[in-house]
């Protein structure tokens, strides 16, 4: 594998790096990506260039696979009926949810010679300063890392996505019983899982006497295939088990009854995994709407989220639209246009943040408003807010969630934020999605609790007196 070949491959690292420290939001401290150390790269044996098809092994067990030069360029050349097997050993609890691969980590652990690879979702507790790390399958807890933001945190990577710093083995608590005996090796981004091996492909030469083969150039072209490219994107836990049991070799896996997992479902999850409904009930849910199909893209600037409080003090969202008449503002329900009510506007409408989690728009008298649906008569408006509150709400009220129910919640994890775009972006102006996409992500983004549905709206609603947007 020649260096000058490996420009897609240098650039996809790099980029993943680059995104990995200015999104690991979680320290203050500055953020250090080194750049691309092509000179550490272990040049394949001149014997390594020979191009032979190889036959697809299938249906193996791991004693099957033959251990020869090309080992490390055909153990993912497997039959779709040996993936499904694999992939229904891992007990994937939610195939249908979406997670952002940087919030995705690699375990490497030795287990008696033999080195294992864990994905795992790192999960943050701000308050308590402890990362909590989830088996990406089963999504059962591995253990939690305590850190120190005075210190920093792991951002610091080498050439293949390993972290050099910042993640000390030793301060692991609350490991679930597989890690008793084992010894941890290594910790890197999403995809160290793949350039473990290439990282390490003279170790395992070494190690088994053999002069394996490896070409990255044809290995990464599968990543692609899969799509596999970057830390930078997203995936359903489907796809992700898919690229795992095909680009891991088999003896570097492993299953949920190995780590002793097994999906459980807890009141503790109810605002940590609500948000992976599946497909098919999300689309049972949307057909509702009965939403016109339309290409027409639409800024999220335009969009507003309505916070209100029904007459049990539990939380209601909804996004709205809203138009100035005179010395009112006119709200709207954004899905369907029906007319909500009228307030009265008392200043310049304009938006403030006393802190990451006290932000609304005032400017409007919620205490005074006129001309609203049934709907509202027992509700009670808490606030105005831009668009991307209803992506981070549950967040930033988990604390007060907790005390009210008595039940200490987990908080979801952050791939949560970003189902339909990415909250740090300055201008959303400049992004634009569908009704449809805007629709989607509300149902899996706000409780099903917490919704607002049209059959709310019309309820005790005179249609023929229903005043719509134009």
């Amino acid at each position: 594998m020649k260096l000058q070949r490996n420009n897609k491959y240098n650039k996809m690292i790099a980029s993943v790096l680059l995104t990995s420290a200015i999104l690991s939001g979680c320290s203050s401290a500055e953020a250090v990506v080194e750049p691309v150390e092509t000179t550490t790269i272990e040049e394949p044996i001149e014997t390594a260039v020979v191009e032979e098809p190889v036959e697809i092994v299938e249906d193996t067990e791991v004693h099957d696979i033959p251990k020869d030069m090309k080992y490390y360029r055909n153990y993912y050349k497997i039959s779709d009926r040996e993936r499904e097997n694999r992939m229904a050993r891992l007990d994937i609890k939610y195939p249908d949810s979406v997670h952002w691969s940087i919030y995705i980590k690699t375990i490497v652990v030795d287990d008696h010679g033999t080195y294992k690879v864990i994905p795992a979702v790192e999960v943050w507790d701000m308050d308590k300063e402890i990362s909590t790390f989830y088996d990406l399958f089963t999504e059962e807890k591995l253990f939690d890392y305590p850190f120190d933001n005075s210190d920093g945190i792991y951002t610091e990577t080498d050439y293949f996505g390993c972290f050099k710093k910042g993640f000390d083995f030793k301060k692991i608590k609350n490991a679930i019983p597989y890690f008793d005996d084992k010894e941890f090796y290594e910790f890197g981004v999403c995809f160290y899982a793949q350039t473990f091996f290439e990282k390490h492909i003279h170790d395992f030469r070494v190690r088994d006497g053999i002069n394996y083969e490896i070409n990255m150039d044809e290995i990464v072209e599968y990543y692609y295939d899969i799509p596999f490219n970057s830390d930078t994107m997203m995936l359903n836990t489907r796809d992700y088990a898919d690229n795992y049991v095909t680009t891991v070799p088999l003896e570097n896996q492993i299953t949920s009854e190995e780590l002793g997992l097994k999906c459980t479902y807890r009141e503790e999850d109810k605002y940590f995994d609500f948000w992976k409904v599946s497909n098919e009930e999300l689309n049972e849910r949307a057909s509702i709407y009965e939403l016109e199909p339309s290409d027409e893209k639409i800024s999220p600037d335009s969009i507003y989220t309505l916070v209100i409080k029904d007459a049990d003090d539990n939380y209601k969202l909804m996004n709205t639209v809203m138009t100035e008449n005179g010395e009112t503002m006119e709200f709207y329900d954004f899905y369907t246009y029906i007319h909500l009510f009228d307030a009265p506007i008392t200043s310049i409408f304009q938006y403030e943040a006393k802190s990451d989690s006290n932000h609304y728009f005032k400017g409007v008298d919620f205490k005074k408003i006129k001309n609203a649906i049934p709907y509202f008569d027992d509700k009670k408006i808490v606030k105005v807010d831009l668009f991307v509150e209803t992506n981070r709400f549950i967040s930033e009220k988990i604390g007060e969630l907790r005390d009210r129910d008595g039940i200490y919640y987990k908080c979801p994890e952050l791939s949560y934020y970003y189902n339909l775009m990415p909250l740090d972006n300055d201008d959303m102006s400049k992004l634009s999605y569908t009704k449809s996409e805007y629709l989607n992500n509300y149902l899996r983004i706000v409780p099903q609790d917490m919704q607002v549905t049209i059959k709310d709206l019309e309820m005790n609603l005179d249609k023929g007196k229903v005043k719509t947007l134009n």
